[in-house]
């Protein structure tokens, strides 16, 4: 457990980079740039990894999901775009899981189940775009699904099965990613809220409610505060949002479903664990009050386990153990956001919807550009540039000489 840090007065932090935000994009960012020669401070506003990543279901999507394929012709093929990336991210959590222990991720495969004929058209139409972007998946229809998924109601009439995905714990992933980064020599900085930013002469000063960092570099992985840190702090219109969402755990219970279990036409995720909790999410949405508490509607509660219960009908009876809402990232044009920030040099972007997939690889993606090496990945679709707006006047102080 780290504590917070000391109270900076006369003398301001030095370090080559800064990272807002210690999720698990922004661990997963300061190892690799740890591992690479480069002094890196973490800050959080609260505790690394207790905000949106320590509060997700902790699905690895990679087919697209649904909500993605009932968009227009054109916002579909633009969201395809995403298909290597998630791959790439799946694969890059395997990679971390081999490297250290402590957390659970399995690959079981991820199945998503059409209940009419309207779904039926639209989860084969997703299938023939996710093929055509050399994706693995596979088609079952009718009978078929019963033999290979006897869990499955009778009368889901198509389903599309991807061997990638999985599920990862991200209670336990988080607290490996961090002592990874400390140990690493990461300078993590919980309870650290970031209240200004100003340019200065070889780079940026961010004020804290703890002092203050000189840095070269900085990144913005705030995760669901992105949007809001770049508009406030940067003058800087992102398209990004956050919105709270809902989820359930059940009891333990036997051995049910294998795979990620995802629904063709609404909302929902599901997941057994080890221990024989199913998690229950999917996009229900949950509330938000005026002073930030968030909440679970009775609606979004029951309306979610009656999806799950119509895919998997032997989930009747098991308990609902918890219920909560977090905050999630909105990526409004389905892509992340990643690289250097338009008219700020020397500060960059790494924000992501689905962030549990895609922290990992986009990390990696991210800090490869600090480092000035040759990207793993082709990064040029999820760049900032032309998807930012600068609003006058500018946000930071000029402070020449600095």
């Amino acid at each position: 457990m780290i504590g917070p840090s000391p109270r900076i007065n006369d003398i301001e932090e030095e370090t080559d980079v800064a990272i807002i935000g210690g999720g698990v994009v922004g661990l997963c960012l300061s190892l690799d740039l740890a591992r690479a020669g480069i002094a890196t401070v973490v800050l959080d506003a609260g505790m690394p990894g207790a905000g949106a990543s320590g509060a997700n279901a902790g699905s690895l999507h990679v087919q697209l999901q649904s909500h993605l394929a009932r968009l227009p012709e054109a916002g579909r093929h633009r969201a395809a775009a995403i298909l290597p990336l998630s791959l790439a991210g799946v694969e890059r959590w395997s990679a971390l899981a081999a490297e250290f222990d402590g957390f659970e991720l399995r690959r079981k495969g991820g199945l998503m189940l059409a209940a009419s004929a309207a779904e039926a058209v639209l989860l084969r139409g997703k299938a023939s775009l996710e093929q055509s972007w050399g994706l693995e998946v596979e088609l079952l229809e009718g009978d078929t699904i019963n033999r290979r998924f006897p869990f499955v109601a009778p009368g889901i009439e198509v389903a599309s099965f991807c061997p990638a995905e999985g599920m990862v714990d991200p209670l336990a992933a988080n607290r490996v990613l961090l002592n990874a980064a400390l140990t690493s020599g990461v300078r993590v900085a919980p309870h650290r809220a970031v209240t200004a930013v100003e340019k200065t002469a070889s780079g940026w000063r961010l004020i804290t409610s703890r002092g203050a960092v000189r840095c070269c570099r900085m990144v913005l992985a705030a995760g669901p505060s992105a949007g809001r840190f770049a508009r406030d702090k940067l003058a800087l219109d992102l398209p990004l949002s956050a919105t709270a969402l809902h989820m359930n755990v059940t009891e333990p219970a036997p051995p049910l479903i294998a795979p990620l279990i995802e629904h063709a036409g609404r909302h929902l995720t599901m997941k057994q664990l080890r221990a024989g909790n199913v998690v229950i999410g999917g996009g229900w949405p949950g509330e938000a009050a005026d002073d930030g508490t968030l909440h679970s509607p009775r609606a979004s509660i029951e309306g979610n386990l009656w999806v799950a219960q119509s895919l998997v009908p032997a989930l009747a009876g098991l308990r609902v153990i918890r219920t909560w809402t977090a905050l999630t990232t909105v990526c409004e044009d389905d892509l992340p956001l990643l690289g250097e920030l338009p008219g700020l040099p020397g500060a960059f972007a790494c924000v992501t919807h689905t962030g549990y997939t895609l922290g990992p690889i986009c990390a990696r993606l991210v800090a490869e550009r600090i480092c000035g090496r040759a990207p793993s990945l082709s990064i040029t679709p999820f760049l900032v540039e032309g998807r930012a707006v600068t609003r006058p006047p500018a946000p930071v102080a000029n402070l020449q000489g600095v």
